[in-house]
Protein backbone atom coordinates (compact mmCIF):
# COMPACT_ATOMS: atom_id res chain seq x y z
CA UNK A 1 0.00 0.00 0.00
CA UNK A 2 3.02 2.38 0.88
CA UNK A 3 4.31 2.06 -2.48
CA UNK A 4 1.50 2.07 -4.44
CA UNK A 5 0.52 5.55 -2.63
CA UNK A 6 4.07 6.81 -2.89
CA UNK A 7 3.99 5.64 -6.86
CA UNK A 8 1.10 8.44 -6.95
CA UNK A 9 -1.49 7.04 -8.87
CA UNK A 10 -4.19 9.69 -8.20
CA UNK A 11 -1.85 12.24 -10.15
CA UNK A 12 -1.62 14.72 -7.17
CA UNK A 13 0.30 17.48 -6.97
CA UNK A 14 3.53 17.59 -4.95
CA UNK A 15 2.05 19.21 -1.51
CA UNK A 16 -1.53 17.02 -1.83
CA UNK A 17 0.94 13.92 -2.47
CA UNK A 18 3.38 14.53 0.84
CA UNK A 19 0.33 15.43 2.75
CA UNK A 20 -1.39 12.23 1.67
CA UNK A 21 1.52 9.93 2.05
CA UNK A 22 2.51 10.82 5.61
CA UNK A 23 -0.94 10.10 6.90
CA UNK A 24 -0.64 6.94 5.31
CA UNK A 25 2.74 6.57 6.98
CA UNK A 26 1.10 7.74 10.52
CA UNK A 27 -1.77 5.56 9.87
CA UNK A 28 0.67 2.37 9.03
CA UNK A 29 2.36 3.41 12.40
CA UNK A 30 -0.53 2.69 14.69
CA UNK A 31 0.18 -0.89 13.89
CA UNK A 32 3.73 -1.12 13.27
CA UNK A 33 5.29 1.15 15.40
CA UNK A 34 7.64 -1.39 16.73
CA UNK A 35 8.97 -2.01 13.46
CA UNK A 36 12.65 -0.08 12.31
CA UNK A 37 12.02 -0.34 8.59
CA UNK A 38 8.69 1.57 8.57
CA UNK A 39 10.15 4.59 10.65
CA UNK A 40 13.56 4.51 8.28
CA UNK A 41 11.38 4.50 5.24
CA UNK A 42 8.92 7.10 6.21
CA UNK A 43 12.49 10.13 6.93
CA UNK A 44 13.62 8.82 3.56
CA UNK A 45 10.27 9.71 2.09
CA UNK A 46 10.25 12.80 4.13
CA UNK A 47 14.11 13.67 1.84
CA UNK A 48 13.11 13.18 -0.61
CA UNK A 49 10.36 15.78 -0.04
CA UNK A 50 12.95 18.15 1.17
CA UNK A 51 12.03 17.84 4.46
CA UNK A 52 15.04 17.12 6.21
CA UNK A 53 14.63 18.13 9.75
CA UNK A 54 11.19 16.84 10.10
CA UNK A 55 12.42 13.29 8.70
CA UNK A 56 15.25 13.85 11.88
CA UNK A 57 12.71 14.52 13.95
CA UNK A 58 10.38 11.37 12.63
CA UNK A 59 13.36 8.97 13.62
CA UNK A 60 13.61 10.64 17.12
CA UNK A 61 10.23 10.12 17.87
CA UNK A 62 10.47 6.90 16.90
CA UNK A 63 13.45 6.56 19.28
CA UNK A 64 12.23 8.56 22.43
CA UNK A 65 8.87 6.36 21.71
CA UNK A 66 9.03 2.92 20.44
CA UNK A 67 12.40 2.24 19.87
CA UNK A 68 15.25 3.55 22.38
CA UNK A 69 17.47 0.70 22.21
CA UNK A 70 17.55 0.40 18.60
CA UNK A 71 21.08 0.34 17.36
CA UNK A 72 20.49 1.19 13.56
CA UNK A 73 18.52 4.22 14.24
CA UNK A 74 20.73 5.71 17.14
CA UNK A 75 23.46 5.69 14.74
CA UNK A 76 20.98 6.72 12.23
CA UNK A 77 20.54 9.56 14.05
CA UNK A 78 23.62 10.53 14.96
CA UNK A 79 25.45 10.54 11.42
CA UNK A 80 22.29 12.89 9.81
CA UNK A 81 23.40 15.07 12.73
CA UNK A 82 26.92 15.34 11.94
CA UNK A 83 25.85 15.92 8.44
CA UNK A 84 23.25 18.37 8.95
CA UNK A 85 25.13 20.89 7.61
CA UNK A 86 27.73 21.65 4.97
CA UNK A 87 30.18 22.36 6.08
CA UNK A 88 29.70 21.07 9.28
CA UNK A 89 29.37 23.68 12.01
CA UNK A 90 30.17 23.44 15.25
CA UNK A 91 26.91 22.89 16.33
CA UNK A 92 25.92 20.45 14.23
CA UNK A 93 29.61 18.74 15.16
CA UNK A 94 28.57 19.26 19.37
CA UNK A 95 24.86 17.52 18.45
CA UNK A 96 26.77 14.97 16.81
CA UNK A 97 29.09 14.28 19.86
CA UNK A 98 25.74 14.90 21.84
CA UNK A 99 24.24 12.00 20.60
CA UNK A 100 27.22 9.37 20.40
CA UNK A 101 27.40 10.05 23.88
CA UNK A 102 23.93 9.55 24.53
CA UNK A 103 24.11 6.17 22.60
CA UNK A 104 26.98 4.35 24.96
CA UNK A 105 24.92 5.82 27.94
CA UNK A 106 21.66 4.14 27.09
CA UNK A 107 22.88 1.13 24.98
CA UNK A 108 23.47 -2.02 26.90
CA UNK A 109 26.73 -3.04 27.79
CA UNK A 110 28.75 -4.08 26.21
CA UNK A 111 28.30 -2.54 22.50
CA UNK A 112 31.59 -2.42 20.76
CA UNK A 113 29.67 -1.34 17.56
CA UNK A 114 28.53 2.14 19.14
CA UNK A 115 31.96 2.93 20.31
CA UNK A 116 33.65 1.73 17.37
CA UNK A 117 31.35 4.72 15.66
CA UNK A 118 32.21 7.33 18.03
CA UNK A 119 36.11 6.52 17.39
CA UNK A 120 35.42 6.98 13.55
CA UNK A 121 33.62 10.34 14.38
CA UNK A 122 36.32 11.71 16.62
CA UNK A 123 38.82 10.60 13.42
CA UNK A 124 36.45 11.91 11.27
CA UNK A 125 36.03 15.84 12.72
CA UNK A 126 39.14 16.26 15.15
CA UNK A 127 42.01 13.93 13.81
CA UNK A 128 44.34 11.97 14.61
CA UNK A 129 45.60 13.07 17.69
CA UNK A 130 42.30 13.28 19.68
CA UNK A 131 41.39 9.87 17.81
CA UNK A 132 44.37 8.04 19.56
CA UNK A 133 43.40 10.11 22.95
CA UNK A 134 40.26 8.89 22.71
CA UNK A 135 40.56 5.27 21.86
CA UNK A 136 42.97 5.33 24.76
CA UNK A 137 40.54 7.09 27.30
CA UNK A 138 38.15 3.95 25.83
CA UNK A 139 40.51 1.53 26.65
CA UNK A 140 41.00 2.09 30.12
CA UNK A 141 37.87 3.04 31.15
CA UNK A 142 34.91 2.13 28.53
CA UNK A 143 32.48 -0.63 29.40
CA UNK A 144 32.17 -1.10 25.50
CA UNK A 145 35.63 -1.90 24.57
CA UNK A 146 36.02 -5.26 23.62
CA UNK A 147 38.96 -7.13 20.88
CA UNK A 148 36.62 -5.70 18.25
CA UNK A 149 37.31 -1.74 19.07
CA UNK A 150 41.21 -2.81 19.23
CA UNK A 151 41.33 -4.24 15.75
CA UNK A 152 39.39 -0.92 14.47
CA UNK A 153 41.99 1.00 16.08
CA UNK A 154 44.85 -0.91 14.41
CA UNK A 155 43.31 -0.79 11.40
CA UNK A 156 42.52 2.49 11.41
CA UNK A 157 46.30 2.97 12.25
CA UNK A 158 47.32 0.42 9.33
CA UNK A 159 45.07 1.72 6.44
CA UNK A 160 43.53 6.10 7.49
CA UNK A 161 47.09 6.84 8.64
CA UNK A 162 49.92 4.55 6.60
CA UNK A 163 51.34 3.61 9.97
CA UNK A 164 52.19 -0.15 10.38
CA UNK A 165 54.42 0.25 14.20
CA UNK A 166 51.45 1.81 15.55
CA UNK A 167 48.90 -0.90 14.58
CA UNK A 168 51.37 -3.43 15.65
CA UNK A 169 51.52 -1.71 19.00
CA UNK A 170 47.62 -0.99 19.20
CA UNK A 171 47.13 -4.78 18.41
CA UNK A 172 49.98 -5.98 20.96
CA UNK A 173 48.06 -4.00 23.44
CA UNK A 174 44.75 -6.09 22.80
CA UNK A 175 46.91 -9.47 23.09
CA UNK A 176 47.98 -8.31 26.16
CA UNK A 177 44.25 -7.87 28.01
CA UNK A 178 42.63 -10.82 25.70
CA UNK A 179 45.52 -13.31 24.42
CA UNK A 180 43.94 -16.03 26.11
CA UNK A 181 39.89 -15.12 25.79
CA UNK A 182 40.05 -13.93 22.23
CA UNK A 183 41.87 -16.10 19.92
CA UNK A 184 40.11 -13.91 16.78
CA UNK A 185 41.93 -10.87 17.92
CA UNK A 186 45.17 -13.14 16.95
CA UNK A 187 43.51 -13.70 13.88
CA UNK A 188 43.06 -10.15 13.21
CA UNK A 189 46.85 -9.29 13.70
CA UNK A 190 48.18 -11.97 11.90
CA UNK A 191 46.06 -11.32 8.59
CA UNK A 192 47.76 -7.59 9.01
CA UNK A 193 50.94 -9.28 9.22
CA UNK A 194 50.41 -11.67 5.89
CA UNK A 195 49.05 -8.26 4.37
CA UNK A 196 52.20 -6.75 4.65
CA UNK A 197 54.09 -9.46 3.52
CA UNK A 198 55.41 -10.49 6.60
CA UNK A 199 55.04 -13.89 6.86
CA UNK A 200 57.62 -14.41 9.53
CA UNK A 201 55.49 -12.07 11.90
CA UNK A 202 52.72 -14.49 11.09
CA UNK A 203 54.74 -17.61 11.59
CA UNK A 204 56.26 -16.55 15.17
CA UNK A 205 52.86 -15.19 16.46
CA UNK A 206 50.81 -18.67 15.29
CA UNK A 207 53.60 -20.71 16.60
CA UNK A 208 53.95 -19.05 20.24
CA UNK A 209 49.95 -19.04 20.50
CA UNK A 210 49.97 -22.35 19.41
CA UNK A 211 52.50 -23.59 21.89
CA UNK A 212 50.94 -21.63 24.99
CA UNK A 213 47.41 -23.55 23.86
CA UNK A 214 49.58 -26.86 23.86
CA UNK A 215 51.12 -26.30 27.58
CA UNK A 216 47.09 -25.37 28.94
CA UNK A 217 45.87 -28.32 27.22
CA UNK A 218 48.87 -30.57 28.85
CA UNK A 219 48.24 -29.05 32.15
CA UNK A 220 44.32 -29.44 32.09
CA UNK A 221 45.43 -33.00 30.90
CA UNK A 222 47.26 -33.48 33.79
CA UNK A 223 44.21 -32.38 36.14
CA UNK A 224 41.84 -34.16 34.47
CA UNK A 225 39.89 -31.56 33.13
CA UNK A 226 38.60 -30.56 30.09
CA UNK A 227 37.93 -26.61 29.02
CA UNK A 228 36.20 -26.83 25.58
CA UNK A 229 37.66 -22.90 25.41
CA UNK A 230 41.26 -24.65 25.09
CA UNK A 231 40.68 -27.11 22.91
CA UNK A 232 38.45 -25.18 20.13
CA UNK A 233 41.07 -22.01 20.30
CA UNK A 234 43.77 -24.40 19.38
CA UNK A 235 42.24 -25.90 16.38
CA UNK A 236 40.91 -22.84 15.71
CA UNK A 237 44.73 -21.31 15.24
CA UNK A 238 46.15 -24.37 14.27
CA UNK A 239 43.98 -24.54 11.46
CA UNK A 240 45.08 -21.11 10.55
CA UNK A 241 48.78 -21.93 10.42
CA UNK A 242 48.44 -24.85 8.64
CA UNK A 243 46.58 -23.56 5.84
CA UNK A 244 49.53 -20.75 6.24
CA UNK A 245 52.34 -23.17 5.49
CA UNK A 246 50.21 -25.26 2.85
CA UNK A 247 49.78 -22.06 0.38
CA UNK A 248 52.41 -19.53 1.28
CA UNK A 249 55.35 -21.70 2.36
CA UNK A 250 57.89 -23.78 0.37
CA UNK A 251 57.21 -27.46 0.06
CA UNK A 252 58.64 -28.56 3.78
CA UNK A 253 57.09 -26.02 5.49
CA UNK A 254 53.67 -27.88 6.72
CA UNK A 255 55.85 -30.62 7.66
CA UNK A 256 57.94 -28.75 9.80
CA UNK A 257 55.31 -27.02 11.47
CA UNK A 258 53.31 -30.57 12.01
CA UNK A 259 57.66 -31.94 13.59
CA UNK A 260 57.20 -28.52 15.35
CA UNK A 261 54.03 -29.29 17.07
CA UNK A 262 54.19 -32.97 17.97
CA UNK A 263 57.93 -32.39 19.37
CA UNK A 264 56.74 -28.58 21.85
CA UNK A 265 53.94 -31.51 22.42
CA UNK A 266 56.42 -34.09 23.86
CA UNK A 267 58.77 -31.76 25.71
CA UNK A 268 55.68 -29.95 27.68
CA UNK A 269 54.34 -33.34 28.57
CA UNK A 270 58.31 -34.03 30.17
CA UNK A 271 58.30 -30.89 31.70
CA UNK A 272 55.26 -31.48 33.66
CA UNK A 273 57.24 -34.59 34.81
CA UNK A 274 55.22 -37.06 32.71
CA UNK A 275 56.25 -40.73 32.70
CA UNK A 276 57.60 -41.22 29.72
CA UNK A 277 55.74 -44.26 29.23
CA UNK A 278 52.62 -41.99 29.52
CA UNK A 279 54.16 -39.62 27.20
CA UNK A 280 51.93 -38.96 24.16
CA UNK A 281 53.42 -38.63 20.72
CA UNK A 282 50.40 -36.57 19.14
CA UNK A 283 47.87 -33.91 20.76
CA UNK A 284 45.47 -36.41 19.77
CA UNK A 285 43.62 -36.03 23.40
CA UNK A 286 43.84 -31.97 22.53
CA UNK A 287 41.26 -32.60 19.83
CA UNK A 288 44.19 -32.18 16.95
CA UNK A 289 44.09 -34.85 14.14
CA UNK A 290 40.87 -36.42 15.31
CA UNK A 291 38.34 -35.00 12.66
CA UNK A 292 37.90 -34.84 9.19
CA UNK A 293 37.04 -31.45 9.84
CA UNK A 294 40.20 -30.23 10.87
CA UNK A 295 41.51 -31.81 7.68
CA UNK A 296 38.60 -29.85 5.51
CA UNK A 297 39.95 -26.67 7.43
CA UNK A 298 43.35 -27.12 6.18
CA UNK A 299 42.65 -27.46 2.86
CA UNK A 300 40.65 -24.35 2.88
CA UNK A 301 41.32 -21.18 0.76
CA UNK A 302 38.77 -18.22 1.38
CA UNK A 303 35.00 -19.30 0.71
CA UNK A 304 36.39 -22.56 -1.31
CA UNK A 305 36.39 -25.85 1.11
CA UNK A 306 36.43 -29.30 0.45
CA UNK A 307 33.28 -31.38 1.65
CA UNK A 308 34.31 -34.95 2.95
CA UNK A 309 31.12 -37.91 2.33
CA UNK A 310 29.96 -38.54 6.39
CA UNK A 311 27.29 -38.98 7.78
CA UNK A 312 26.29 -37.08 10.16
CA UNK A 313 25.45 -32.76 8.45
CA UNK A 314 28.90 -30.76 8.73
CA UNK A 315 28.99 -28.15 11.18
CA UNK A 316 27.73 -24.38 10.37
CA UNK A 317 29.92 -22.30 8.49
CA UNK A 318 30.40 -20.16 11.55
CA UNK A 319 32.00 -22.45 13.71
CA UNK A 320 34.59 -23.98 11.33
CA UNK A 321 34.80 -21.40 8.22
CA UNK A 322 35.10 -18.33 11.17
CA UNK A 323 31.88 -16.57 10.11
CA UNK A 324 30.53 -13.56 11.36
CA UNK A 325 28.76 -14.14 14.62
CA UNK A 326 26.45 -11.04 13.97
CA UNK A 327 25.22 -12.57 10.70
CA UNK A 328 23.68 -15.38 12.50
CA UNK A 329 22.22 -13.74 15.14
CA UNK A 330 18.62 -12.38 15.37
CA UNK A 331 18.40 -8.35 15.36
CA UNK A 332 17.60 -8.08 19.12
CA UNK A 333 21.07 -10.36 19.71
CA UNK A 334 23.09 -7.46 17.90
CA UNK A 335 23.04 -4.38 19.73
CA UNK A 336 25.02 -6.70 22.69
CA UNK A 337 26.97 -9.11 20.61
CA UNK A 338 29.48 -9.43 23.03
CA UNK A 339 27.33 -10.43 26.15
CA UNK A 340 27.66 -13.83 25.70
CA UNK A 341 31.44 -13.62 25.22
CA UNK A 342 32.55 -14.72 28.86
CA UNK A 343 30.77 -17.70 28.32
CA UNK A 344 32.34 -19.10 24.99
CA UNK A 345 33.86 -17.03 22.63
CA UNK A 346 33.08 -16.87 19.07
CA UNK A 347 36.16 -17.93 17.02
CA UNK A 348 36.42 -15.81 14.22
CA UNK A 349 38.87 -15.44 11.49
CA UNK A 350 37.38 -12.26 9.31
CA UNK A 351 39.29 -13.14 5.98
CA UNK A 352 37.54 -16.15 5.94
CA UNK A 353 34.61 -14.78 6.66
CA UNK A 354 34.92 -11.72 4.59
CA UNK A 355 35.50 -14.28 2.04
CA UNK A 356 32.83 -16.18 2.11
CA UNK A 357 30.13 -13.08 2.68
CA UNK A 358 31.36 -11.77 -0.64
CA UNK A 359 30.84 -14.75 -2.25
CA UNK A 360 27.62 -15.82 -1.07
CA UNK A 361 26.45 -12.36 -1.95
CA UNK A 362 28.03 -12.07 -5.19
CA UNK A 363 29.23 -14.81 -6.95
CA UNK A 364 27.28 -17.21 -9.25
CA UNK A 365 25.01 -19.77 -7.66
CA UNK A 366 25.91 -22.57 -10.09
CA UNK A 367 28.88 -24.89 -9.11
CA UNK A 368 31.79 -24.78 -10.34
CA UNK A 369 32.02 -27.54 -13.61
CA UNK A 370 28.36 -28.62 -13.72
CA UNK A 371 26.61 -27.25 -16.58
CA UNK A 372 23.89 -24.83 -16.58
CA UNK A 373 22.63 -25.42 -19.75
CA UNK A 374 18.87 -26.24 -19.68
CA UNK A 375 17.04 -28.70 -21.82
CA UNK A 376 14.18 -27.22 -23.47
CA UNK A 377 11.56 -29.36 -25.38
CA UNK A 378 11.38 -28.61 -28.99
CA UNK A 379 8.15 -26.49 -30.09
CA UNK A 380 8.68 -26.66 -33.77
CA UNK A 381 6.42 -29.15 -34.67
CA UNK A 382 3.84 -28.43 -31.72
CA UNK A 383 0.36 -26.72 -32.44
CA UNK A 384 -1.44 -23.63 -31.38
CA UNK A 385 -4.17 -25.07 -28.57
CA UNK A 386 -8.02 -25.07 -30.39
CA UNK A 387 -10.19 -26.15 -27.64
CA UNK A 388 -12.79 -27.63 -31.01
CA UNK A 389 -10.24 -29.34 -32.46
CA UNK A 390 -8.74 -30.96 -29.53
CA UNK A 391 -12.43 -32.11 -28.57
CA UNK A 392 -11.99 -34.06 -32.39
CA UNK A 393 -9.36 -35.56 -31.93
CA UNK A 394 -9.49 -37.20 -28.51
CA UNK A 395 -12.92 -38.11 -29.89
CA UNK A 396 -10.82 -40.02 -33.02
CA UNK A 397 -8.10 -41.32 -30.37
CA UNK A 398 -10.47 -42.70 -28.61
CA UNK A 399 -12.21 -44.94 -30.84
CA UNK A 400 -8.91 -46.09 -32.73
CA UNK A 401 -8.29 -47.40 -29.55
CA UNK A 402 -11.51 -48.53 -27.80
CA UNK A 403 -12.83 -49.74 -31.84
CA UNK A 404 -16.23 -48.23 -33.57
CA UNK A 405 -18.29 -49.71 -31.01
CA UNK A 406 -17.09 -48.43 -28.02
CA UNK A 407 -18.46 -45.45 -26.74
CA UNK A 408 -16.04 -42.57 -26.75
CA UNK A 409 -16.22 -40.26 -23.63
CA UNK A 410 -15.38 -36.61 -24.39
CA UNK A 411 -14.62 -33.59 -21.87
CA UNK A 412 -18.00 -31.59 -21.05
CA UNK A 413 -16.01 -28.49 -20.28
CA UNK A 414 -16.66 -27.09 -23.57
CA UNK A 415 -20.48 -27.33 -24.41
CA UNK A 416 -21.13 -29.18 -28.08
CA UNK A 417 -23.16 -26.01 -28.86
CA UNK A 418 -19.91 -23.75 -28.51
CA UNK A 419 -17.88 -26.65 -30.32
CA UNK A 420 -19.63 -26.10 -33.04
CA UNK A 421 -20.14 -22.51 -33.45
CA UNK A 422 -16.43 -22.13 -33.37
CA UNK A 423 -15.75 -24.68 -35.86
CA UNK A 424 -18.08 -22.53 -38.00
CA UNK A 425 -16.11 -19.70 -37.44
CA UNK A 426 -14.16 -18.10 -40.76
CA UNK A 427 -11.08 -18.94 -40.70
CA UNK A 428 -9.83 -16.39 -42.94
CA UNK A 429 -9.53 -12.73 -42.46
CA UNK A 430 -13.07 -10.73 -42.78
CA UNK A 431 -13.04 -7.67 -45.53
CA UNK A 432 -15.51 -5.06 -44.90
CA UNK A 433 -17.17 -4.00 -41.45
CA UNK A 434 -15.87 -4.92 -38.46
CA UNK A 435 -17.80 -8.19 -36.82
CA UNK A 436 -20.52 -6.94 -34.42
CA UNK A 437 -19.41 -8.39 -31.30
CA UNK A 438 -22.30 -6.73 -28.39
CA UNK A 439 -24.71 -8.24 -31.26
CA UNK A 440 -22.85 -11.71 -30.65
CA UNK A 441 -22.69 -11.65 -27.21
CA UNK A 442 -26.39 -10.26 -26.82
CA UNK A 443 -27.41 -13.41 -29.17
CA UNK A 444 -25.76 -15.84 -27.33
CA UNK A 445 -27.33 -14.63 -23.82
CA UNK A 446 -30.74 -14.56 -24.77
CA UNK A 447 -30.94 -17.34 -27.47
CA UNK A 448 -30.06 -20.98 -25.96
CA UNK A 449 -28.76 -22.34 -29.06
CA UNK A 450 -29.27 -26.19 -29.78
CA UNK A 451 -26.51 -28.51 -30.16
CA UNK A 452 -26.46 -29.13 -33.76
CA UNK A 453 -24.09 -32.15 -34.35
CA UNK A 454 -21.41 -31.29 -37.37
CA UNK A 455 -20.40 -34.49 -38.33
CA UNK A 456 -17.88 -33.91 -41.06
CA UNK A 457 -15.57 -32.22 -37.95
CA UNK A 458 -14.84 -36.08 -37.45
CA UNK A 459 -12.95 -36.96 -40.89
CA UNK A 460 -10.98 -33.60 -40.63
CA UNK A 461 -7.06 -33.22 -39.28
CA UNK A 462 -6.24 -30.82 -36.47
CA UNK A 463 -4.34 -28.19 -38.74
CA UNK A 464 -6.78 -28.22 -42.36
CA UNK A 465 -9.96 -28.51 -40.11
CA UNK A 466 -12.98 -26.39 -43.03
CA UNK A 467 -16.05 -27.66 -43.41
CA UNK A 468 -17.49 -28.72 -46.80
CA UNK A 469 -19.54 -26.12 -48.47
CA UNK A 470 -20.80 -26.63 -51.94
CA UNK A 471 -19.74 -24.16 -54.80
CA UNK A 472 -22.24 -22.02 -54.88
CA UNK A 473 -22.23 -21.28 -51.23
CA UNK A 474 -18.68 -20.69 -51.39
CA UNK A 475 -19.00 -18.23 -54.21
CA UNK A 476 -22.20 -16.14 -51.92
CA UNK A 477 -19.59 -16.17 -49.23
CA UNK A 478 -17.11 -14.52 -50.87
CA UNK A 479 -19.07 -12.13 -52.65
CA UNK A 480 -21.11 -11.08 -49.89
CA UNK A 481 -17.56 -10.30 -47.89
CA UNK A 482 -16.21 -8.20 -51.00
CA UNK A 483 -18.94 -6.22 -50.64
CA UNK A 484 -18.49 -5.84 -47.06
CA UNK A 485 -21.05 -7.64 -45.52
CA UNK A 486 -19.68 -10.22 -42.75
CA UNK A 487 -20.59 -12.85 -40.66
CA UNK A 488 -20.55 -10.74 -37.78
CA UNK A 489 -22.07 -7.47 -39.58
CA UNK A 490 -25.71 -6.39 -38.67
CA UNK A 491 -26.97 -6.49 -41.91
CA UNK A 492 -28.27 -9.30 -43.49
CA UNK A 493 -26.08 -11.85 -44.58
CA UNK A 494 -26.50 -15.60 -46.49
CA UNK A 495 -25.36 -17.73 -42.35
CA UNK A 496 -27.80 -15.39 -40.17
CA UNK A 497 -30.15 -16.41 -43.01
CA UNK A 498 -29.44 -19.63 -42.30
CA UNK A 499 -28.87 -19.89 -39.10
CA UNK A 500 -32.17 -18.30 -37.91
CA UNK A 501 -33.99 -20.66 -40.48
CA UNK A 502 -32.45 -23.62 -38.61
CA UNK A 503 -33.19 -21.56 -35.16
CA UNK A 504 -37.20 -21.18 -36.57
CA UNK A 505 -36.99 -25.09 -37.20
CA UNK A 506 -36.17 -26.61 -34.35
CA UNK A 507 -38.32 -24.01 -32.31
CA UNK A 508 -41.12 -25.29 -34.61
CA UNK A 509 -40.55 -28.84 -33.90
CA UNK A 510 -39.91 -28.26 -29.94
CA UNK A 511 -43.23 -26.83 -30.13
CA UNK A 512 -45.19 -29.57 -31.89
CA UNK A 513 -43.75 -31.76 -29.41
CA UNK A 514 -45.18 -29.95 -26.83
CA UNK A 515 -48.31 -29.23 -28.34
CA UNK A 516 -48.48 -33.08 -28.92
CA UNK A 517 -48.17 -33.75 -25.20
CA UNK A 518 -50.06 -31.33 -23.81
CA UNK A 519 -53.28 -32.80 -26.04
Amino acid sequence: LLRHERGNPMRLSRPELQARVTLVYQQAALGCAFHAELWYDFASWLDLGGQREKATACLRQAVERFLPQDLTLRLLIAHRCELAEVPPTPTSLQMAAEEYQKLLDDMPKPCPLALINQLAFVRRQRGASEFRDAFLEASESSPHCTWEVYVFAALTEYHVYGSFDAAARVFRLGLERYREREPSLLAAYVNVLMGSNDLRGARAELSREVLDRLQAGVRERLQNRTDPIVRDSLAFLWQKWARLERYFGDASALRRALEFRDEEYRNLQRDQEVDEEAIMETPVDLGLATTITEIEESFRFQHLAPRAARSSPPPEPSSVAGASPAAAQPPKAQTSAAATQDSKPELVDQAVADAADEHRRLANAAPIGISVHLVRPDVSKMLAFRPALDVVGRKRMTEERGGPGQESHLPTTIPKCLQDLLAVLPSRPLKGAKPDVDYLLTVLQAVTIPPIPVNELVDFRYDSLRLAKDEDVFAGRKDEMEAGAGFFSSRPSFYRERLQAKRQKVVAEVQTKVESTVA
